[in-house]
């Protein structure tokens, strides 16, 4: 086992927890920004990159059809911030984002 597969997990666990507890339980699809940061996400990698893939596979697992799009960082922050996106990913933790989100 990789040790970056620890620390993803943990991400994608509290990205997962964060988002399904904000997402209607009808709701069938979230949309989800992320940018270009190869191997972890990338719209030229077999599926979206590594992080991406676990990201789907654990919406998926809970029943939620995750949908990327993939944009800059600034353009997927802004359009999370305008509620034009549900969440975006992955993103490093600052006290800019926290006092935002």
């Amino acid at each position: 086992m990789r040790k970056g597969w620890s620390a993803t997990s943990v991400l994608v666990g509290t990205l997962v927890c964060v988002f399904a507890s904000h997402h209607p339980a009808t709701a069938e699809t979230i949309v989800l920004g992320t940018g270009e940061y190869a191997p972890y996400t990338s719209a030229e990698m077999k599926n979206g990159g590594f992080v991406t893939e676990i990201v789907k596979r654990t919406f998926a697992e809970i029943g939620i059809k995750a949908e990327i799009r993939f944009m800059s960082w600034q353009k997927s922050e802004a359009a999370a911030e305008k509620g034009k996106l549900d969440g975006v990913f992955p993103h490093i933790r600052s006290a800019k984002r926290d006092a935002k989100f």
